[in-house]
């Protein structure tokens, strides 16, 4: 994997002797959550929008949402809102910033990506795109077992929405390619620690072969 030889061997240890890194595997109703997969983070005409494979994050998970829509799984979006007063920005505001002065644009899905009919967009407030939302209802609701993660950026959202997916109960799988950060060290750290605590950390194929066996259509949207 992508975090191959940034542990030595006597810390490797540590975690095979814990136990840690155990698969959770798919389960049967999935449903796909993007990240903030927005101008913000996603284009460089933004303070926050940099990141060498961002690219090759858009392509891999325009891959896996056609699939998705093949069995009509279920397809939510997380965006931040355009936080326009101090309030709403909380504390982000003064830790980060170039959070400031979010625009309309900024908050767009990136084209690639566009949400399509029957699609939910979630706005958050905090990092984690459970936090503050109805994302967790909506996903009991659909009876779904298994989310799988992806967006922007790794070591930030992404984490702290595997990280809350996890505390629900929900089996999380990350398709690699399909995460990306602003630099390599925190993109790689970040899947190792998911893998081993929180996620399945697997390559984008798997997941589209899962979702090439599954059944009939599992969440048909009116």
């Amino acid at each position: 994997m992508v975090w191959d030889k940034l542990l030595a061997d006597t810390d490797l240890a540590g975690y095979r002797a814990g136990g840690h890194g155990r698969r959770i595997g798919f389960g049967y109703k999935p449903a796909i959550i993007v990240v903030d997969m927005i101008n913000l983070y996603a284009s460089p005409r933004f303070a926050l929008g940099h990141g060498d494979n961002v690219g090759e994050v858009i392509q891999a998970n325009a891959r896996l949402l056609a699939a998705a829509r093949l069995k009509s799984v279920p397809i939510f979006y997380s965006k931040v809102g355009l936080r326009s007063t101090a309030a709403e920005k909380g504390i982000w505001g003064e830790k980060v910033a170039g959070s400031k002065g979010i625009t309309t644009e900024a908050d767009k899905i990136v084209d690639e990506l566009a949400p399509q009919e029957g699609d939910v967009i979630v706005t958050k407030p905090k990092a984690s795109a459970f936090f503050g939302t109805q994302l967790a209802g909506m996903l009991f609701y659909l009876g779904v077992d298994t989310i799988i993660v992806t967006g922007l950026t790794t070591s930030g959202c992404v984490r702290a929405t595997v990280v809350d997916g996890f505390s629900y109960n929900f089996r999380v799988i990350v398709p690699v390619e399909c995460v990306g950060d602003r630099a390599a060290l925190p993109h790689k750290v970040s899947l190792f620690d998911m893998d081993m605590k929180y996620a399945d950390v697997v390559e984008l194929q798997e997941v589209l072969n899962y979702l090439e066996q599954l059944g009939r259509p599992q969440f048909p949207f009116a």
